[in-house]
């Protein structure tokens, strides 16, 4: 629920990636708020050996045949025994990071998340989220760094069509990704060179970037001015592409 909520705040289908979600929002997944809060009932446990509750514990902690909250945390790779001496704040931090290296291994296995991981490789609420943008094309943002759009990539990666041959419909021997949708089709080069004015007038070598640099730069970037017209472009440039093909 929590998900989906997130999901429809942001406009995107309901089967986009919840880990790609998360780094987009900043919002780690509740179960992590309750692993902080199982260390600090485990910690007054331990102090209280005398309560009835201390017993279970010493039998959930020796019970492996059921899943349990010891058996969880050591999936995280997280040693509860010396998490109990920690104070509140490095309880968090620890849990934190360990959660985001579980993230981490997780998006970067992930062949959706391709794209996504060349600019995006932390848990952090995205600029462009808080500003004041025109609703459309802040969707629209939000859909194309979270790949749920139309591009062939993402399209024929439904029907198990090998990434090579996710071709674009105008270039044709080029694969139509997010960098070659952003940076290189020609069929958009009007609307792009806005894009290009405002990089040059803050970054003197965008030129002498690669195409995959030019990408990253552009996506990372969090200037207001270069993020509404990133966002319009996208907008813009995605219905035109639509109209092209239908017709």
């Amino acid at each position: 629920i929590y998900m989906q909520f997130i999901k429809q705040v942001l406009g995107c289908n309901i089967r986009t990636s919840n880990n790609m979600i998360r780094a987009e929002t900043g919002c780690r997944p509740l179960i992590n708020e309750i692993i902080q809060r199982y260390i600090s009932y485990t910690k007054n446990l331990k102090i209280r050996t005398t309560a009835l509750c201390y017993d279970s514990f010493i039998f959930e902690t020796k019970n492996t045949a059921q899943p349990n909250f010891c058996i969880f945390i050591q999936n995280f790779q997280m040693n509860i025994d010396d998490i109990v001496l920690k104070t509140k704040k490095e309880t968090r931090k620890i849990c934190t990071e360990s959660f985001d290296s579980f993230w981490e291994t997780k998006i970067k296995e992930s062949t959706k998340a391709i794209t996504f991981y060349k600019f995006k490789t932390s848990i952090v609420l995205e600029p462009y989220l808080n500003m004041n943008l025109n609703p459309k094309h802040k969707i629209c943002l939000s859909r194309f760094r979270l790949s749920n759009h139309t591009l062939m990539i993402e399209k024929e990666r439904h029907t198990n069509i090998d990434r090579n041959d996710r071709v674009c419909y105008f270039c044709e021997n080029e694969i139509e990704d997010e960098v070659h949708f952003l940076i290189r089709c020609p069929l958009y080069i009007k609307e792009r060179n806005f894009i290009t004015g405002i990089c040059e007038s803050t970054c003197a070598n965008f030129q002498d970037l690669s195409d995959e640099q030019k990408f990253i730069f552009v996506m990372t970037n969090e200037g207001n001015d270069i993020i509404r017209i990133v966002a319009k472009f996208i907008t813009h440039s995605l219905l035109l592409r639509e109209k092209i093909i239908t017709y």
